[in-house]
């Protein structure tokens, strides 16, 4: 192996033992870094594998590709398990927030209409009802005005009959 092999693959198995010994500090990384991270680590698994005598580093730079693929993978099944659980609205980047006030604006607009449609139905019951209530207060009136009428009918037919009783005797 030549001088300047060995210093890439001593530095390829440093910067694998730093990133695992390191890891419990690791800032959180994207869903973008991470698959990118991925295809970094695996292309220079292959490349160590198929140059390289020594097949330890590529080995080792292996296991930290399919780590890393773990990893990616995780917060792909995270991200369908957020947006499972709080609706596809749970995103976080800027484009879909604008998307998330438009739809957030479309609902607010559709409850109005709703709501309004609500309140002219309701308008409409109640001028019925009100239609209603006057049509049977009409027709009591009226029936209350017959039978008024069939009274003041009996009553006059009763004194034609008296009086002509009357002037009978």
């Amino acid at each position: 192996m030549r001088t300047s092999q060995r210093l890439i693959a001593g530095a390829l198995v440093t910067a694998n033992i730093a990133g695992i010994t390191l890891l419990p500090m690791a800032a959180n990384a994207s869903e973008t870094g991470r698959r990118n991270t991925t295809y970094l680590l695996g292309a220079a698994a292959a490349a160590l594998l198929l140059t390289q005598k020594n097949k330890l580093p590529g080995l080792i730079t292996l296991a930290g590709a399919a780590y890393a693929y773990k990893r990616y993978n995780d917060s792909i099944v995270q991200r369908h398990r957020l947006a499972a659980e709080y609706g596809y609205r749970y995103q976080d980047n800027r484009y879909n927030d604008r998307n998330n006030y438009r739809q957030q604006q479309q609902y607010l607009q559709h409850e109005r209409d709703v709501r309004q449609e609500q309140w002219r139905q309701h308008e409409e019951n109640l001028q019925h009802d009100r239609y209603v209530q006057e049509e049977r207060h009409q027709q009591q009136m009226r029936e209350h005005e017959q039978h008024l009428m069939e009274i003041r009918n009996r009553q006059r037919m009763h004194w034609l009959q008296v009086h002509d009783h009357e002037h009978d005797i």
